[in-house]
Parts: structure tokens; sequence; C-alpha cells
């Protein structure tokens, strides 16, 4: 616009008709693309929903049925009770799990001050995890293994009880998808400016199609070991992805079905001043 006594005088802009269409184009396409986004994440957050609406489903159902099996006596023997008591209790495990996951994997995508990461020798953090694992009485049918290189000087930043929780995600996962004897091995070396840990299990492992979706929250992680089974809605690998994320850092598998699998996790060397 000018300014001519006063008046707003239009002046045409220097553009071609083809200037025109080109522009219209890529804004269409950005509008595309954003839409195809938005699609893929409400689809995403509906299948989501859906899988944990029925990992709630399933144990609100079997509680219902225990309280109207105990309401169906008049005079019901103390010891059923007392089984059907523990029946419920490990239930309600199961939710408040399931309701604790669902908090952490909401809260890792609002990041905020309270994730505070510190320098750690990994070396001596790992061990500290192994020995926790090597006494808890649930591995014991497992063949534990630690290999670290020698002293193991070095040190990463990391949030020590969210690390921990992707370290005893990945245990609880070898545990549960192997047999009496296998082995699960925990290791870390030191590659370029990264270090790189794995745990790895001589499991039943899982197939190759599946890799590559596993650490999606809409993902039945059962479902690539075990299929059919429906269990678990596959927060625990995506949980992992998401604090390895905050941490600057990577999470993969590799995996041969009948052998076993390895997941490692990358994490940048920190050098101290």
């Amino acid at each position: 616009m000018n300014r001519d006594s006063g008046k707003n005088v239009f002046t045409k802009p220097e553009l071609t008709v083809e200037d025109l269409s080109i522009a219209l184009y890529q804004t269409n396409l950005k509008l595309a693309e954003t839409n195809r986004r938005l699609i893929e994440s409400e689809k995403k957050r509906s299948e989501l929903l859906a899988n944990i609406s029925h990992d709630l489903r399933s144990p609100i159902t079997t509680l219902h049925g225990y309280v109207e099996y105990l309401l169906s006596f008049e005079q019901p023997d103390e010891y059923e009770v007392f089984l059907t008591l523990n029946q419920m209790l490990g239930k309600l495990h199961s939710l408040d799990h399931l309701l604790n996951e669902m908090l952490l994997i909401t809260s890792l995508d609002y990041p905020d001050d309270k994730f505070a990461l510190r320098p750690i020798p990994i070396g001596g953090y790992l061990t500290d995890f192994f020995n926790s694992c090597k006494a808890d009485k649930k591995y014991a049918q497992r063949g534990l293994l630690l290999k670290l290189p020698d002293n193991c000087p070095h040190y990463v930043v990391i949030n020590p009880e969210m690390f921990a929780r992707v370290l005893d995600n990945l245990f609880t996962n070898a545990l549960k998808y192997s047999t009496q004897n296998d082995k699960i091995i925990l290791e870390a070396c030191l590659k370029g400016t990264d270090v790189i840990i794995s745990v790895t299990d001589t499991g039943i492992g899982i197939d190759h199609k599946d890799l590559r979706r596993i650490f999606e929250r809409t993902y039945m992680v059962s479902d690539s070991r075990t299929p059919g089974s429906g269990e678990g809605c596959g927060l625990g690998l995506s949980i992992a992805a998401s604090i390895m994320g905050r941490h600057d850092g990577q999470i993969w598998c590799e995996s041969t079905l009948g052998k076993g699998s390895t997941f490692y996790l990358s994490l940048p060397l920190y050098v101290p001043d």
C-alpha cells in the first residue's frame, strides 16, 4: 500500500500466476502432511486406549467374579476365603502396576525439572543392579552373568532411578521369555564416544518382522513371542524407549527365534572436566 493524498493505493504484488500456483501447491502439501500426522496420532491414541481398556477390563472382570463367588456362599470356608482374597490381591497388584505405567509414560511426554541427570560410574552402577537381581529369588532358575571391561572406569550421565527401570524391564522380559537354565547376560563396552550396554537372554526370541514394532505404545509385546496370548499392552518397552530418549540415548534389539534376544542401550560417554 502507498499513501497518496491521504488515500491508500493498492500496489500489485510482483507474483505470477505460476508463482501463486506453486505456493498454493506447497501449502496444500504441508496441510496434507499435517493432516496425515494428526490422523496417525489419533489412530495410535485410539489403539493405545483400546489396549489399555482390555488390560483393565480383564482383572476387573476377574475381581468381579471372585466377589460373586464369595457372595455365593452363606458361610464360606475360611481357607477358601483366604485363597480367593490372595488371588484378588494379585489382580489388584496388576491393576496398580498398569496404572503406574500409564502415569509414568504420560509424565515422560512432558519434560520437567524433576528428571534430574548426574554423572555415574557405569561399572559400579551395573554391578549394583546385577547383584540386586542375583539376590532376587525369581531369577534363581536362570544363569545370570555380568561382563564388564576391567575396572570399567567410564562415566555416563543418567537419572539412576529411571535408568534402573529400563534395566529392570529388560531383565523382567528376559526372565519371562526364557526357561529354566537359560542365561541372562548383562554386558557393557565402549564404542567410540558411546557406552553400549546390552541385556541378552537365551530364550525363545522374537520374530524378525516384529522387531521394528516392539517399542511402539500400541504394540502387544507378547504377540511377537507368544502369538495369540494377548497379554500386556506393550507399555514397558515403550517406557524404556522414552526414558532412553530423555537420556539422549538409544535402544534397539537383535533377536533370533529359538535362540534368544539382545537389547542394546547406547549412552554418550561422559568425560569429567
